[in-house]
């Protein structure tokens, strides 16, 4: 049997009121992630399971670890209040903070990304003028050698017909 001890309770509170804001905090982050991306629904449901497993993960780890496995009511109760603590007073403030943060860094993986791809695209400009180059006259024996192949058909054609 454990030893009941009112600071061991009020920690026992006190992590799962930090476990309720952490919650609120991963679906701001889905929240923001859904706002950025676009709403598909095969995004969305994948979203809303992560986010489920997610929650349940962290509040597991408040009962389990911070009360031995023990659930009591007061923990559910933490956890809303948590939620809710965070939801008025943190929510707005946190999701600026984060979408600036995405924008940023959004605006440097482009910058990466285009720095990555320069050559690439120089290198594909370079390849596809010399390609045509070797290309165009082929194709222009090509349309040639088609138009008369066609006409000589036409001919033969025409030919057969008058015997």
């Amino acid at each position: 049997m454990t030893e009941f001890s009112v600071s061991k309770e009020a920690f026992v509170f006190l992590c799962s009121t930090a476990g309720g804001a952490a919650i609120f905090f991963v679906y701001d982050l889905f929240r923001l992630l859904r706002k950025k991306s676009g709403y598909l629904a095969l995004f969305t449901h994948i979203q809303d399971v992560v986010f489920w497993l997610v929650a349940f993960s962290i509040m597991f780890f408040v009962v389990f670890f911070v009360n031995n496995g023990t659930v009591r009511f007061y923990e559910i109760l933490g956890a809303a209040l948590g939620a809710l603590i965070y939801g008025f007073a943190l929510s707005g403030w946190v999701l600026k903070l984060l979408d600036g943060l995405i924008d940023v860094l959004s605006k440097i993986f482009r910058i990466f990304l285009k720095i990555l791809l320069t050559p690439l695209y120089f290198a594909y400009n370079i390849l596809y003028r010399y390609v045509c180059l070797i290309l165009r006259p082929i194709m222009r024996f090509g349309r040639f050698a088609l138009v008369r192949l066609t006409e000589n058909v036409k001919r033969t054609g025409r030919m057969i017909k008058k015997k």
